[in-house]
């Protein structure tokens, strides 16, 4: 597999990497340390982690292009070494034409993951034309590949109308699993952040960026007594973020969290809060980590956008689709489901139990292995 972060992890990535590992095959995650300060090899439950460390700034544009070529001939000098390979698996495009050159040598199985609309992603803070050589790099790609998958249906739509056959969507659901938390860690962090049996908790997890709306939130919850709302996160808006809910007694933020901290957040949510700005060009395309926690922890969520995350939300009942971003519109969907918390908690967990979760939708991901390995 390859990837663009230095897995720390990356949580739909480590979901993947383990359920083939527990099937029996042997993992290997390259990924791209920006940083250097990641270990360059590592064993990570039965998955070996090798970290290629380039120096890059996350968010920076085209400025990214000639530590991303470093990135590509250095992963390539050092996978292309490798004998007993049955598929190149790329995650998100950035490694798609590194997986595609390797795979032109070594003749095997290639696997695109889609993790978003990457042409799209790049039209925000980026000149047009970028988007466009990307997308029309991505097209002829994605003939080359022996099979796509997609996190969203919405996006397997879209390549299915390029005339690409071999999609397949894998949702960002959850396991089950994750649901067994340490209920004293969850205690001990209500305790941190002064949570009381009288807080209706609102909880947001996730990038602090340019396409997200928190602020949105912030406004809408700010001086009510009933309500505690806590921030999860980091990016190029994080310290403007800090500052809004500095101004606050009920509005926290709670830095970045450890991907093991994560569902004892969620567990401690009554409603989980996701966003993105209303003029971002992901917002048909989203299929957010959010939507995967609430519905497995049965834990209702109020959500603005479009696309399969509007769809899930609406089919099952399980929270509210914001209509626009106003913070009366915000409060009031806060209210509406403190009123009937038990309606939408059940609509949530039960949507969570008996469809939208990784015991089922790893089934349709390992379809693609089976197939590939006959």
């Amino acid at each position: 597999m390859f990837l663009d972060n230095p897995f720390m992890p990356d949580e739909r990535v480590l979901r993947e990497a383990t359920t083939l590992s527990g099937y029996g095959f042997d993992v290997e995650i390259v990924a791209w340390d920006r940083t250097g300060k990641f270990k360059t090899r590592e064993l990570y439950r039965n998955i070996n982690i090798t970290r290629i460390p380039v120096r890059s700034k996350l968010s920076s544009g085209i400025k990214q292009v000639l530590p991303l070529f470093i990135f590509w001939e250095k992963a390539f000098l050092r996978v292309i070494k490798e004998k007993n390979v049955n598929i190149y698996h790329a995650h998100d495009f950035y490694n798609l034409p590194l997986a595609f050159f390797i795979n032109l040598v070594k003749k095997r199985k290639l696997i695109y993951d889609s993790h978003e609309n990457f042409p799209e992603f790049l039209k925000k803070g980026n000149p047009l034309w970028v988007s466009k050589i990307v997308e029309i790099m991505e097209r002829f790609l994605l003939r080359k590949v022996d099979y796509v998958i997609t996190a969203s249906d919405t996006l397997r739509k879209k390549f299915e109308n390029y005339g690409i056959r071999n999609v397949k969507t894998v949702g960002n659901w959850k396991s089950k699993e994750i649901r067994n938390v340490d209920l004293k860690e969850v205690y001990k962090l209500k305790k941190k952040f002064n949570i009381t049996k009288k807080d209706f908790v609102v909880v947001y997890i996730g990038g602090l960026n340019r396409d997200r709306d928190v602020v949105s939130l912030i406004k809408a919850t700010e001086g009510k007594k009933d309500i505690k709302t806590i921030i999860f996160g980091r990016g190029e808006n994080q310290s403007s973020i800090e500052m809004l809910c500095n101004k606050n007694n009920n509005v926290i933020y709670g830095g970045w969290l450890p991907l093991k901290v994560v569902p004892l957040c969620y567990n401690m949510a009554d409603v989980i809060f996701y966003a993105l700005r209303q003029d971002s060009p992901l917002l048909n395309f989203n299929a957010p980590n959010s939507l995967g926690f609430s519905l497995v922890f049965g834990k209702p969520i109020i959500a603005y956008g479009k696309g399969d995350l509007k769809r899930v939300i609406e089919e099952t009942r399980a929270g509210i689709i914001l209509k626009n971003l106003d913070s009366n519109t915000v409060l009031n969907a806060i209210y509406e489901i403190k009123k009937n918390y038990k309606y939408f908690s059940k609509k949530a967990r039960d949507a969570g139990e008996k469809k939208y979760n990784w015991d089922i939708a790893k089934e349709s991901f390992l379809e693609v292995y089976r197939e590939y390995l006959q």
